[in-house]
């Protein structure tokens, strides 16, 4: 189906959290993505947080007070949600555009193999041109690298996807 996107302007103070619950029972069927964009400037929003997630909860919180736009998305069939916006409540785990992993490439575990011998598949993602939502946000890559991670996740056949970090180089 197509993804639907629903949009809600709003005002946050610094800290403040949007929160997006929804049926756990319908994972498989539907997801919902949130993200977080600074319309200080409505000429060019910024994208001031992102929650992207395989769970029934998204959260982000606002790094400074002002106003916003909350995006949320849904990923396949639409789904009812509620959206509580105030102090945060379970920190949300989920991965964000703004964490450091490398766009384009997945690391596929598959279904059945004892876990000493799994040995990940490192796939590559194709990554489309954005389209006119995520024209020009430059985390357009990463974005669809978690959309392509999601969408593995629900595979029977995929036991587990991560997303490939950098090597740590000072641990």
């Amino acid at each position: 189906g197509a993804d639907m996107r629903t949009v809600h302007p709003l005002s946050l103070r610094e800290g403040e959290a949007a929160q997006l619950l929804f049926p756990v029972d319908r994972i498989a069927v539907t997801d919902l993505d949130l993200f977080l964009f600074d319309v200080s400037n409505p000429q060019q929003p910024v994208l001031a947080g992102s929650s992207v997630g395989l769970g029934n909860s998204e959260l982000v919180t606002a790094p400074a007070a002002g106003a916003y736009v909350l995006l949320v998305e849904a990923v396949g069939a639409g789904t009812d949600y509620r959206l509580l916006i105030g102090n945060p409540g379970d920190e949300s785990a989920s991965p964000a555009l703004t964490d450091d992993f490398t766009a384009g490439v997945l690391l596929r575990h598959a279904s059945g193999v004892a876990a000493e011998q799994a040995v990940p598949l490192r796939e590559p993602v194709a990554i489309a041109p954005a389209d006119s939502y995520w024209a020009g946000q430059p985390l357009a890559a990463h974005y669809q690298t978690l959309r392509r991670a999601k969408q593995l996740g629900l595979d029977p056949e995929v036991e587990a996807v991560e997303l490939e970090r950098p090597a740590a180089t000072d641990r």
